[in-house]
């Protein structure tokens, strides 16, 4: 049990070593303590390890008769499923878990079923599927009297899903309750997925800028508990805010390393969906470069060479301000603040720029 609200507060590494030493236990608990390392790994974004401990414990559950293990450990499985971006292996074991755990009401396994149902339909873009199975998974944690938000972490993804979904309302109800679960088990995990779940309801109601601030500390929150999967969603969403609050470099930037880290760890579905977004981000800006005026080109092109804004003037036989007023528009395209900024993009073919005709060449 202490191995479990380790895991449930974010801390991995506590977990793990409780985990491990119970490795060696005997042939019928074992199942058991290969699950719930199998879920610290995937938390921590060690995928292949989380299904190769899934295998082992299957194996021995099966070896040991153990039919309530084996049912069991249908969840760890089905997420392993859903992460790495194998949607439709997920929904079967999920869907096979959920079937069972109806038929005997068994609450918790239809809480974790819903869970991995509603994560894979976020991995693919449906916020609206999501949003149905979530909203029950946190419904039956209701009822049940759970209230400790990281024992099936299902309210953070029910927000997301409900906000995506424009079901705002609701998923502003849900952010209360977070913020009371969190402040009650005082957990690092609760307190950045509060974070996360705050930046989703503030893009959800048009504030980018707002989201801004409580993603960024979602992402640093979650890359300190070394909970990856987490702390890629955050950057994922982080980057949707800059994005949509018109920082199209910054959304590059931020979207291509949640891409990478998706990609890293294997979740297939995560990372096109970053990829997506990235694509809209790079799109958005290079419509930007190509409505540089042939005037701005020309500036653009002189200052990357290092020239002053006098030395601009003269070239162009223009006054100084004039050059200082296409300076401020073409940072404003590119979304740079400095020469220095302007000089890479120029440098990495960014930025197009031809020698302006009759200007002097300088090496």
């Amino acid at each position: 049990m202490l191995g479990k609200q380790l895991r449930w507060a974010g801390d991995l590494h506590g977990a793990r070593e409780i985990f491990e030493a119970g490795r060696a236990a005997g042939e019928f608990k074992r199942p058991y303590r290969l699950y719930d390392l199998a879920l610290v790994e995937c938390a921590a974004g060690n995928l292949a390890a989380a299904e190769d401990l899934v295998v082992q414990a299957l194996e021995a559950a099966r070896d040991a008769g153990n039919t309530s293990g084996e049912r069991l450990l249908l969840y760890p499985l089905a997420l392993v499923e859903a992460w790495s971006g194998r949607a439709t292996e997920a929904r079967a074991a999920a869907e096979q878990l959920l079937e069972r755990a109806m038929r005997l009401r068994e609450l918790t396994d239809v809480v974790g079923a819903r869970r991995v149902l509603g994560l894979v339909a976020l991995s693919e873009g449906d916020a609206g599927g999501a949003a149905g199975e979530l909203a029950e998974a946190v419904r039956l944690l209701e009822e049940m009297g759970v209230g400790h938000p990281g024992v099936y972490p299902v309210l953070p993804d029910a927000i997301e899903a409900l906000a995506a979904s424009d079901q705002v309302e609701a998923a502003g109800a849900l952010v209360v309750r977070l913020e009371h679960q969190a402040a009650a088990v005082d957990s690092p995990w609760a307190w950045a997925a509060l974070e996360r779940s705050r930046g989703a309801l503030d893009l959800a109601r048009g504030s980018p800028d707002d989201a801004v601030a409580p993603l960024d500390r979602a992402a640093a929150a979650f890359d300190r508990l070394g909970l990856a999967p987490d702390a890629s969603r955050a950057l994922l969403a982080l980057g949707r805010a800059h994005l949509r609050a018109g920082r199209r470099r910054l959304a590059a930037e931020t979207l291509a390393g949640a891409r990478d880290r998706f990609a890293g760890m294997g979740a297939g579905l995560w990372a096109v969906r970053a990829a997506e977004e990235l694509e809209r981000a790079v799109s958005s800006r290079s419509a930007n470069v190509r409505e540089l005026t042939p005037a701005e080109r020309r500036v653009a092109a002189l200052a990357a060479q290092g020239r002053k804004n006098r030395e601009i003037a003269q070239a162009m036989f223009v006054s100084v301000a004039t050059v200082e007023a296409h300076l401020t528009r073409i940072y404003r395209k590119l979304e740079i603040r400095s020469r220095s900024e302007l000089t890479r993009l120029v440098a990495d073919g960014t930025v197009r720029v031809s020698e302006p005709e009759g200007a002097d060449r300088r090496t």
